[in-house]
């Protein structure tokens, strides 16, 4: 069983900021997603870790990152995260317990497809107008840790056969599925022999790794190049970096500038593409050429000895999914002028009653006197 759940901010209700969504909601209809996945989630800790590193990636407020500029509450789609299991008494969140029993990974991942992404694509079991469904599709970006791979590409083959049965033509699964943005990290899933063909990936899916990352099992003609270059982009959709060979979220994230400049590099431009899509009338399709145009100028900058806030204002400019204040900044002035003139109107209206207190306290000891 999956149970999904989202990031939001922290309140009475919610004092870990996790929100368990309800059976019957189905988020990917309602806009723009990010999943942030990971191996087997089961416990409060790591869902949140997940849902954080989500945030760190598109560079919104963390704990390690609170100089981005955007808040959680101004973020326009929705952070999610995936538990795994029935409800047990061993733990839980908010009174919503979790097990630490789960199925064969497989049946989850087509449970939780069935569930959340076949309603993208179809309507009463009749299939979609292909141009819809890839709007749809187009709400799903998949933000993958290690093992989590495997699962995004079982949701994919999922999807591909039921596409198939509802009698959708091969051009128009691959136009679909395209939509779904994949982007994998500490992962070996792309370099496996049966995942050297590209044809069997339809999702736009982009690879990063450190090749000294045992589990990201790099050849070492890879590993030589990587060394020799310090960073290397390869093969359109593999970034390797030559790093310290820590399998972590830390690193991957929050310590190796490499790597994390540029997962958030495709990571915002995915999101930003998915809200843009979700407000215009107008579709543009996501593609691996637009999610890593600012890749070589993140490389050049990193063997530039540029430091990692030097290069994260490159993303940020073109980040499309910070809602604006409903306030102008004229009609903001005029609010902080008039709170200011209310608060120095209180002020002398305390210093008026102050004195005319001392007045009558006076008055009042003069008449006792006499």
């Amino acid at each position: 069983m999956y149970r999904l759940y989202e990031k939001v901010p922290k309140s009475d209700e919610y004092e870990f900021g996790l929100k368990l969504l309800e059976n019957s909601e189905n988020p990917f209809k309602d806009g723009p997603c990010l999943v942030s996945m990971i191996a087997i989630a089961m416990w409060e800790k790591d869902i949140n870790g997940a849902l954080n590193q989500g945030m760190e990636a598109l560079r919104l407020k963390t704990n390690h990152n609170e100089n981005t500029g955007i808040k959680l509450e101004n973020f326009e789609g929705r952070i999610l995260s995936v538990a795994y299991g029935e409800p047990s008494e061993k733990s839980g969140v908010k009174g919503k317990k979790m097990s630490t029993g789960i199925a064969r990974k497989e049946k989850l991942d087509d449970e939780f497809t069935k569930k959340y992404l076949f309603p993208l694509i179809e309507d009463e079991g009749k299939k979609l107008d292909v141009l819809q469904a890839m709007r749809n599709m187009r709400n799903v970006n998949i933000m993958t840790y290690c093992g989590a791979t495997a699962s995004a590409l079982r949701m994919e083959e999922c999807l591909k056969n039921r596409m198939s049965e509802l009698g959708y033509s091969e051009q128009e699964i691959s136009k679909i599925q395209s939509q779904m943005c994949v982007i994998g990290y500490a992962t070996d899933i792309k370099m496996r022999a049966e995942f050297v063909d590209k044809k069997k990936i339809e999702s736009t899916c982009i690879t990063f790794g450190d090749v000294n990352d045992g589990d990201v099992c790099a050849s070492q003609g890879i590993k030589e190049v990587a060394k020799a270059n310090d960073t290397v982009y390869y093969d359109e959709g593999y970034y390797f970096h030559y790093g310290n060979g820590e399998h972590s979220l830390k690193d991957y994230i929050l310590k190796d500038k490499s790597l994390s400049v540029g997962i958030s590099s495709v990571l915002t431009k995915a999101v930003s593409n998915s809200i843009t899509n979700f407000k215009s009338s107008e579709f543009t399709p996501i593609t691996k050429e637009f999610l890593t145009a600012n890749i070589e100028k993140i490389i050049e900058g990193i063997r530039e000895g540029k430091r990692k806030e030097e290069l994260m204002p490159l993303i940020e400019k073109e980040i499309m999914y910070k809602r604006e204040s409903p306030f102008n900044e004229q009609q903001i002035g005029k609010a902080v002028t008039l709170i200011s003139t209310m608060k120095k109107d209180k002020a002398k209206e305390r210093q008026q009653r102050d004195e005319n207190q001392i007045v009558q306290e006076k008055q009042k000891n003069a008449s006792e006197l006499e």
